[in-house]
């Protein structure tokens, strides 16, 4: 582990277990290029870390959905290419094709706001268009979608790069995704009896890859959560993945304290016997949940101890025993294996999804490749 900081609170980063991952995926669908997110910090997992290991073990493609998600990665020696998913404005798109980061597009007028900035600069510009087959976010109309795709097509400053769209229920709703499915290569082939199609497609996002829809293609396929260790089922089994993050912090302060002792703001927890008391530092300033407060455990040295109190700002209580020192380090979630919690477990507790749980820590939490 490495680590140049003295922060007490951080995100341990296993590359093995994103490497697992990464094989676990490709075993699924050998034929298909990988796409993978590394928006929102790569779920919270640290981008950079994740894009250097994505880039020294062969992942084709990076996404990200915002440009100064991709600027960073450029900053910082990734050379693979990398989408954006989302829809950039302004001067935004000048600074998205000057780091020769892709751009989608779903629609005509934005087609032709691209088209005219190629003209302008003489250029060429790969674009990536989206349909909305039931997600309802971006995504051009399906009635529109046949037009576009001639028109990027026609065009001599596009390089159609590919056709995409988004499942909206893959994680429950098979009957759906089916149709979604349908509505997809229904284009593509209305398309390619025109002889227009893009360099390659992609539909299968995390919850698809692990239940794949009735389809005979070799599409990209787009691993988002699973590449990091966890499914989008709320109540299956996360198949052979395995957490890539470890978030732990340590014991800063103890104190014995009477019965009737009122703990942290509010008083939400008064203790009804003597207890030891433990300050942790963690709070929702590092993007932990206030929610969560007296509603889950920690890990120290191999035992289990809850948490009481309102969580604050940058301070957690947990009820300890004597075998507990300061310095300990405090395991709040990662391998179950190792510790009481996953992120998947902690999202739960609080009607949440795991991508919250990672996604949502802050910068102050170092992230630590190991």
């Amino acid at each position: 582990m490495n680590s140049t900081k003295n922060s007490p609170i951080k995100a341990y980063i296993n590359l093995e277990a994103f490497n697992h991952n990464i094989k676990y995926i490709r075993s699924k669908f050998p034929n298909s290029m990988i796409i993978l997110p590394v928006k929102a910090n790569a779920y919270g997992h640290g981008d950079l870390i994740i894009s250097k290991e994505a880039q020294k073990i062969g992942i084709e493609y990076l996404a990200v959905a915002r440009v100064e998600e991709g600027i960073k990665l450029r900053q910082n020696e990734i050379i693979l290419p990398i989408i954006d998913f989302g829809i950039e404005l302004g001067n935004n798109i000048d600074i998205a094709l000057s780091n020769n980061i892709e751009l989608s597009v779903s629609s005509i007028e934005y087609v032709k706001i691209l088209e005219d900035k190629a003209k302008k600069k003489n250029i060429i510009i790969p674009i990536h268009l989206k349909i909305d087959t039931g997600m309802r976010r971006l995504g051009c109309k399906y009635d529109d979608a046949e037009f576009l795709a001639k028109y990027i097509h026609s065009s001599p400053y596009f390089i159609f790069k590919s056709l995409y769209s988004h499942f909206a229920k893959s994680d429950n709703d098979p009957k759906f995704t089916q149709k979604q499915t349908n509505l997809f290569l229904e284009i593509k082939t209305n398309l390619e009896k025109q002889n227009i199609s893009p360099e390659f497609y992609h539909l299968f996002n995390s919850g698809s890859i692990l239940q794949p829809p009735k389809i005979n293609e070799y599409f990209a396929i787009r691993p988002g959560i699973i590449a990091y260790g966890y499914t989008p089922f709320q109540n299956k089994s996360d198949y052979d993945l395995k957490p890539v993050m470890t978030l732990i912090t340590k014991v800063i302060h103890l104190k014995k304290v009477p019965k009737g002792t009122g703990v942290s703001y509010g008083h939400t927890f008064i203790t009804k016997k003597p207890l030891v008391l433990a300050t942790i530092a963690l709070g929702y300033g590092d993007g932990f949940p206030r929610i969560l407060s007296n509603k889950f455990m920690v890990t120290i040295n191999d035992k289990n101890y809850p948490q009481r109190g309102t969580i604050s700002m940058d301070l957690t209580v947990i009820e300890v025993d004597n075998n507990v020192k300061v310095g300990d380090n405090v395991i709040i979630f990662g391998d179950k294996k190792k510790c009481i919690n996953n992120a998947k477990s902690l999202a739960k507790i609080i009607n949440t999804i795991s991508y919250e749980i990672t996604t949502s820590l802050t910068e102050r939490v170092e992230r630590v490749r190991t």
